[in-house]
């Protein structure tokens, strides 16, 4: 009989026990994940005010899962602060090859312009050929210098969105002409032959000044970079409601790894000669500005050896 009611007992005290266990355990899980809650609610909350507005809007406390949602997000945040950090790191870099590339390029005309004072205050200026000379070199740096200053003032205008485009109906054909002609007496020293693949007014919609300044761009590029004896092509191709523009030459061409950074300021492929023709090295920059400017694009395609072609869109006028 003793055993009988002692295995009650013990019966009884296994399910007290289970009983009061799970109790206990249901109480510590409760009292554990509030404390870890609001343990984590002011870290949390830092990373949610940093986050985006929808985050902002949660409640840790209502979560299902809150450990679980706090894991994921701040993994979330941490690739976000990750990626900043790198995208910071590189436009770091970037300033401090411009200001590198804009002291190498003032650097040039300002020694030249010293070199040039420096002799004539030595006594090169009682020789009259002699200062002559000179002087107009001296000029001619100063002329870059002046070119660089306003070209990094028209980039800024244009990155700034404060330089009023004009856009109306022009002829694109008509415009192409007049710069080939400004440019036929640099053509003619170098034997380049300018040729335009159009007879006829081709109207699309732009501002008649600035693409202007991109032809004379592309074109003066393609004739001091180009090959004597060479030739540089204008074509004009009809896609659908734009008109495909594409200034090709026959020059040495641009190795590929270096397209994808001809648009930028002060970049020059060939940095051994480019210096020596002279020119701001940001003509590609604005000539990337201005197309973009009218809300189109422009491409540049290269094989080494046989020459490259610019390409870019402007949009048709109605008739």
């Amino acid at each position: 009989m003793w055993f009988f009611i002692s295995g009650v007992d013990l019966t009884s005290l296994l399910l007290l026990f289970l009983g009061v266990w799970v109790i206990c355990s249901l109480v510590f899980y409760f009292f554990t994940d509030r404390f870890l809650v609001k343990s984590l609610l002011p870290i949390y909350r830092t990373i949610f005010s940093m986050t985006s507005k929808e985050k902002r809007q949660q409640r840790l406390d209502i979560m299902e899962n809150p450990l679980e949602e706090a894991e994921k997000n701040v993994s979330d945040w941490a690739v976000q602060r990750i990626a900043e950090i790198r995208e910071l790191q590189a436009k770091d870099d970037y300033r401090k090859e411009f200001i590198g590339n804009l002291a190498h390029e003032l650097k040039t005309p300002l020694f030249n312009i010293q070199g040039y004072v420096s002799s004539l205050l030595e006594g090169a200026m009682y020789d009259e050929r002699v200062k002559e000379k000179f002087l107009i070199k001296a000029n001619k740096n100063i002329e870059r210098m002046v070119r660089i200053v306003e070209d990094l003032d028209v980039i800024t205008h244009l990155e700034h969105e404060r330089l009023h485009m004009e856009i109306q109906a022009m002829d694109i054909v008509k415009c192409t002409q007049e710069v080939v002609e400004n440019l036929d007496r640099k053509a003619e020293k170098k034997k380049v032959r300018l040729m335009i693949r159009a007879e006829e007014a081709i109207m699309v919609m732009g501002d008649e000044f600035r693409i202007s300044q991109v032809f004379t761009n592309l074109i003066n590029n393609a004739i001091t970079y180009g090959r004597p004896g060479g030739k540089v092509e204008v074509d004009f191709i009809d896609f659908k409601d734009r008109i495909l523009i594409e200034v090709t030459d026959d020059g040495p061409g641009i190795e590929p790894e270096m397209l994808p950074r001809i648009f930028e300021r002060f970049y020059r492929v060939d940095k051994s000669r480019s210096r020596d023709v002279g020119g701001s090295g940001l003509g590609l920059a604005i000539v990337k500005h201005i197309i973009e400017g009218h809300g189109q694009s422009i491409n540049a395609k290269s094989e080494v050896g046989k020459g490259s072609t610019f390409n870019f869109t402007l949009q048709k006028a109605k008739n």
